[in-house]
């Protein structure tokens, strides 16, 4: 598969999700921070979220002839298929919606992971499969699809009991007015999470109209595999977090505390790991990848360290669905969206890929510490806290990487040994020290960082005093 017929894949999956303008998940957030009334809301919200679904599916199925014109350099029977079969994606969101909710606030993470990873593997496995067979831009489209009704199945399997009201009384006709509410929240929190995807898209598509196929693709390929373990990781996170913070809500103090201590902890790993994977991407793609995806190698690089910034993002926005500030969270989506338009359009007609990748990542970087700020400021906490969350990492890993780029260098010079070394063998020890100096810069970050390291490396002797948590 080429990289036209990845941008492809990329810009139909893009392009659906463009039309999805309320995601049926968000209606989960809305329960959950409304969860001492979910039982009277729950049958309405889904019944409402299954309508919205269809309304949407149908919508993009609409769209397609009109996403093909668009985008007239790819053939335009292919484009118009891959956007019918991506816009099915929501109704199996959808269906998701009930069982997911009653898991998370069960507290049922493991078994959503579990849900999670296996849905993913067959998904995977059926695009490697599709791939083999030649089946080119399908093998991406379709197993994004599968994907949603594979969880939305594993999720019913194992859905839990609805949790006991938290208040047995309340004000006549008080399910009714939460109904209301709930529509109007499931509006705002979904027309927040529309404008998300939007500005999370918007480079791509961008890209599409000002760059050439090859362009595109290469900046797809590069997105894929920057974003990986961020992705991961952050998602999971923000899975669990939301719950956690939703019960905090009257307590501002503590719930503030809480974000900033997990958006802590998650910086002093994100930022190691992006800065690593910008660092050794030279080498990962002359030594692993095809010829024709080197020029991806620099786009690469810039999105990780992306990444060491929008790791923040579903964190945040979970935070910021807990305390109920759909609005705000609306507002610094739109804010984000109308500054990344004329920045992203004028990086991809004068840059091209390389161009939008610095461009979106500069923007994330002043983007989220704004976003964090929001977030914590009804406690009483300033904007210099919510910088320090992303300063203090970079503060402790620049040095340590900037020589690490340096040894690179000489060894990727030496051919595909000296390529093979700087990944098995430098990128590793860069990691790790960039995670050990926490210890050092960011002691009680390193609590939760070092018990993270001890797991992993404490079995070998040479390195259990290293990774040994201050105190212990």
């Amino acid at each position: 598969m080429g990289a036209s017929e990845f941008g492809a894949a990329a810009l139909a999956l893009t392009a659906a999700k463009f039309v999805c303008i309320f995601p049926p998940l968000n209606m989960g957030d809305v329960l959950i921070a409304r969860s001492e009334s979910i039982r009277e809301i729950l049958s309405d919200a889904s019944k409402l979220v299954l309508a919205v679904s269809l309304a949407l599916m149908v919508l993009g199925m609409l769209m397609a002839p009109a996403v093909a014109a668009v985008y007239a350099e790819y053939p335009w029977s292919l484009l118009v298929g891959l956007v019918i079969v991506a816009s099915i994606r929501p109704f199996g969101e959808a269906l998701q919606v009930a069982p997911q909710t009653v898991l998370r606030l069960d507290f049922r993470n493991g078994g959503i992971a579990l849900i999670d990873g296996l849905a993913q593997f067959i998904s995977t496995v059926t695009g490697v499969v599709l791939a083999l067979l030649g089946a080119g831009a399908w093998s991406i489209v379709i197993p994004s699809v599968i994907v949603s009704f594979l969880r939305s199945a594993g999720y019913w399997f194992i859905r839990a009991e609805l949790p006991q009201a938290q208040s047995a009384t309340g004000p006549p006709g008080g399910a009714v007015i939460d109904r209301r509410q709930v529509r109007s929240q499931f509006l705002a929190a979904g027309g927040a999470q529309y404008v998300h995807s939007v500005v999370d898209s918007l480079p791509l598509l961008l890209l599409g109209c000002f760059a050439s196929a090859e362009q595109t693709g290469l900046f797809a390929f590069a997105v894929s595999l920057s974003g990986q373990a961020n992705t991961l990781v952050a998602t999971q996170v923000s899975s669990v977090l939301q719950p956690v913070l939703g019960r905090l809500r009257h307590d501002a103090d503590r719930q503030a505390k809480g974000y900033l201590r997990t958006l802590s902890t998650l910086s002093a790993l994100a930022v190691p790991v992006c800065l690593t994977q910008a660092i050794f991407g030279a080498a990962l793609f002359s030594l692993v990848f095809d010829v024709r995806w080197q020029a991806a190698a620099p786009v690469f690089a810039a999105m990780s360290i992306l990444e060491s910034f929008f790791f923040a993002s579903a964190p945040t926005m979970a935070m910021l669905k807990a305390r109920g500030k759909f609005r705000t969270f609306l507002a610094w989506q739109l804010l984000h969206l109308v500054v990344s338009v004329p920045v992203i359009a004028w990086s991809a007609s004068r840059g091209g890929a390389l161009g939008v990748a610095v461009g979106a990542a500069s923007l994330w970087a002043l983007s989220l510490p704004i976003a964090t700020w929001l977030s914590i400021r009804d406690a009483g906490l300033g904007f210099a806290a919510a910088v320090r969350v992303f300063l203090a990492p970079w503060s402790t890993a620049l040095p340590i990487g900037c020589a690490a780029w340096f040894g690179s260098q000489w060894l990727c010079d030496l051919g595909r040994i000296g390529q093979a070394g700087a990944l098995l063998g430098l990128a590793p020890l860069t990691l790790l020290l960039m995670l050990l100096a926490t210890r050092w810069s960011q002691p009680a970050v390193y609590q939760e960082v070092g018990g993270l390291l001890a797991k992993v490396l404490g079995r070998l002797p040479i390195l259990k005093r290293l990774v040994t948590r201050p105190g212990q």
